[in-house]
Formats: structure tokens, C-alpha cells, sequence
């Protein structure tokens, strides 16, 4: 009725993929540690395991003599990739419009260009100014606990990341106010769409993986 599952110490179906330790953290900053433990396994390295528990000729979970290991779906894969992809874009774009920005900044007395950091220019330096400012608060957040401190003196970068999403949708209703009430070049709406493309990325980055708590 419910499908046959039983244990052995071979695999009958072609179950490799990737498997996490079934002993793992699930929610909070340090899930992201747990991602250090993916394991890609073929059949051939499955049926190498001391126990190995399917049913309807799916793995379940596979076991060792020290741990347990469940399937990950492609799905949750797919997903880890694409977060991945999702925070090199959003850096990028943070990088290109704060370099830019200095750019300005040292031309714009040779040139008849508006100041920068007048306007809607200044939430949108500000904007990305606070994404580099969260990257870098994030390394030091898991070069710290990798040094095993205390999780009381950790909780400041969780702070930090959380007021960073706060900024983030500010930002980004601000500047659907300021786009729909003001006119702008194609260039200047560009360039605000695309810091509130890195400051989203960013926010939903920190969500995803429960980097505030």
C-alpha cells in the first residue's frame, strides 16, 4: 500500500547524485556550513556504503559507520547554483557602480556633468557602498566563527545583514517613487535599476540562507 522499503548493503537503482549527512544544521547562518559536506556519489561509490535503505527503487538514505546521509534533490541543487550565481552577479554589479561612481568623482570638474552624489545619485552610491560594506561584513562573520567565537559576539554581522535588507527595500521603493514621479536619462534609470537589481540579489541572498540569525 505504502510502497516497499528495505535495507542492503548493494544498490539496485541508478541512484547517484548528491547526499548531505542526515546530522546537520538546518536553519540559521551555519546551515551554509553543512553545504561544505555535499558529496556527489555514483551508484558504484552507493553500493560501497555499509547499509543502504530504498524504496521503490529510490535511495533513501545510505550509511556509514560514523553517519547517515539523505538524498539532495535537484531541485535544492539547482537552487544552491543558482544563489551562487545570483550573489556573483549582484557583486558585479555593486563593484561597476562604485567604481564608476569614483570615476565620476575625479572627472566631473573637467567635465559639465551633474555632481555625483546629488540627487537620487547619493541613495544610489549609498546603496552600493552598503552591498560591499555587507560582503565584507559577512567574511569576517564566518572567519569569526570559524575561529569558534562565541555566538553572542557574532550576533553584531547577523544585525548588520538584517538592517542591510531593511536598506535594501528602501532603496527599492524609493527609487520606483523617484522613476515614476521624476524624468531620467535611459543611462541614469539603467544604472539606479541595476544597483536596485544588486541590492534585491543581495536582501534575498541573506534571506535564503538565514543570514541574519
Amino acid at each position: 500500500m505504502f510502497g516497499s522499503s528495505f535495507s542492503t548493503n548493494s544498490v539496485t537503482s541508478e541512484s547517484g547524485g548528491h547526499y548531505l549527512p542526515a546530522r546537520r544544521v538546518v536553519s540559521g547562518f551555519t546551515k551554509a556550513y553543512s553545504m561544505l559536506s555535499l558529496q556527489k556519489y555514483t551508484t558504484f561509490d552507493l553500493s560501497n556504503f555499509a547499509n543502504v535503505v530504498e524504496r521503490n527503487g529510490t535511495v533513501e538514505k545510505v550509511s556509514m559507520s560514523y553517519n547517515d546521509f539523505l538524498p539532495v534533490s535537484n531541485l535544492t541543487i539547482n537552487w544552491i547554483k543558482a544563489s551562487f550565481i545570483a550573489l556573483a552577479v549582484a557583486i558585479l554589479l555593486s563593484l561597476r557602480a562604485t567604481i564608476g561612481y569614483f570615476i565620476r568623482v575625479s572627472k566631473y570638474k573637467l567635465k559639465n556633468w551633474e555632481r555625483p552624489g546629488t540627487g537620487f545619485d547619493k541613495y544610489h552610491i549609498a546603496i552600493n557602498i552598503a552591498s560591499l560594506a555587507l560582503i565584507l561584513n559577512t567574511i569576517l562573520l564566518f572567519m569569526r566563527a570559524l575561529g569558534f567565537s562565541p555566538y553572542s559576539s557574532l550576533r553584531i554581522h547577523l544585525l548588520l545583514n538584517l538592517v542591510y535588507v531593511i536598506i535594501a527595500v528602501a532603496y527599492l521603493v524609493l527609487m520606483f517613487y523617484k522613476l515614476l514621479k521624476r524624468s531620467y536619462s535611459n543611462k541614469q534609470k539603467a544604472v539606479y535599476i541595476m544597483s536596485g537589481m544588486s541590492a534585491f540579489l543581495l536582501a534575498a541572498f541573506i534571506v535564503g540562507w538565514d543570514l541574519y540569525f
